[in-house]
């Protein structure tokens, strides 16, 4: 993941997914915890990541301004909620990459570059 550009990746919705994803980067030293902003309503949860240095946060306005990939990593039937949210701050450079299963990029439509990561064959209609 590094590349010498000191990109910031927020993860909003930092349920069992998001956490997972955020472990595994920090635990292979893929991502300084500085470069890493975690979102969730309830932010205790996420008490250990904010102990290795990682910015944790229930504000994803918050979040969405201070990083350049923003991962949604809520339940689909949250996503178009949190994109209707993160509207106002959402920039051109902000690349936007779902971890939502069942979503299209129909549903994610922003004008902005959008991801749609498929492990395995990717069966999401676009």
């Amino acid at each position: 993941m590094s590349n010498g550009l000191p990109q910031t990746i927020a993860i909003l919705g930092a349920g069992n997914l998001g956490q997972a994803m955020a472990q595994g980067w920090l635990d292979r030293g893929q991502l300084p915890a500085s470069q890493l902003i975690l979102t969730r309503h309830r932010t205790g949860i996420l008490r250990a990541f904010a102990e290795r240095g990682v910015s944790v946060t229930a504000d994803n306005l918050d979040a969405v301004s201070r990083a350049t990939i923003l991962i949604l990593a809520v339940k689909p039937d949250k996503v178009e909620e949190v994109i209707k949210g993160i509207l106002p701050r959402l920039r051109e450079d902000h690349i936007l990459v779902s971890a939502a299963t069942g979503i299209s990029i129909a549903d994610m439509r922003t004008g902005r570059r959008v991801i749609m990561p498929c492990s395995g064959p990717c069966r999401t209609p676009l």
